[in-house]
């Protein structure tokens, strides 16, 4: 059965901090927290979470402990033309120091194939998986920088597996840039129920305008995803 999709609304604050340390080379090791408070400040009537006690349904707080380990070899930061740049993490979530006790493992495996000068093929991969007691605003979810085309946090499962692939040609013409993307996503609730049904595919084209000259650029990206519109940003990566 494909997710619902949900029209409610939350505020919330966090704050994240992680310390790394080179361990090889370009391998970098060290250690992740998160805290989160969040509550809801409007739900659908008759809607899903309406209808169900959902954890994460009245006001938490979290606070997560863990691990991190990178690799990067990008060529620059912000706008990469080749190498790679992977992040492993696990989180533990304890309700000793929250309201819930659950856990985050996610792998985060990015690489930047340089074609020529002002030419690369950037990928990505993403698989995030939680487990335990999670509030649903902190499940696996689609959409932005994980998956342009469709609004964030309209589908939310404990899990999500997602691929990207952009063709990014920098001062085509002249200083102007394009790319051209793909993307592929989907969230599921356990790895036994994991099948290729419901699988989200969008494609679009976006322009780049180098803003500065440590390669950041103005982003504008158009999709052809379930909810079509165009995303306005500032940098690159992913």
């Amino acid at each position: 059965m494909c997710p619902t999709q949900q029209k409610d609304s939350s505020r919330y604050g966090f704050f994240k901090f992680t310390y790394l340390r080179k361990i090889k080379h370009d391998f970098r090791h060290g250690i992740i927290t998160n805290y989160r408070k969040e509550g809801l400040t409007k739900i659908e009537d008759g809607g899903n979470i309406d209808s169900n006690s959902y954890k994460g349904k009245e006001t938490y707080n979290v606070f997560g402990l863990g691990s991190i380990i990178t690799l990067d070899t990008r060529d620059y930061i912000i706008s990469p033309l080749e190498g790679v740049n992977h992040e492993v993490k696990l989180l533990l979530y304890d309700d000793a120091l929250g309201d819930y006790t659950f856990s985050e493992f996610k792998i985060n495996l990015k690489r930047y194939h340089k074609m020529s000068r002002k030419k690369t093929i950037a990928v990505e991969l993403i698989s995030q998986h939680f487990a335990g007691d999670v509030p649903f605003q902190m499940k696996s979810q689609l959409g932005e920088t994980v998956l342009r085309g469709i609004y964030k946090g309209r589908f939310r499962v404990l899990n999500q597996l997602s691929f990207q692939a952009e063709y990014r040609h920098y001062e085509a013409f002249r200083k102007f840039g394009y790319t051209i993307f793909l993307g592929l996503g989907k969230t599921y609730p356990t790895l036994k129920e994991f099948d290729w049904t419901c699988l989200k595919v969008i494609p679009g084209a976006g322009l780049r305008v180098p803003m500065g000259a440590e390669g950041a650029h103005l982003r504008f990206d158009f999709d052809l995803g379930e909810d079509l519109g165009m995303y306005i940003s500032y940098g690159e990566a992913w």
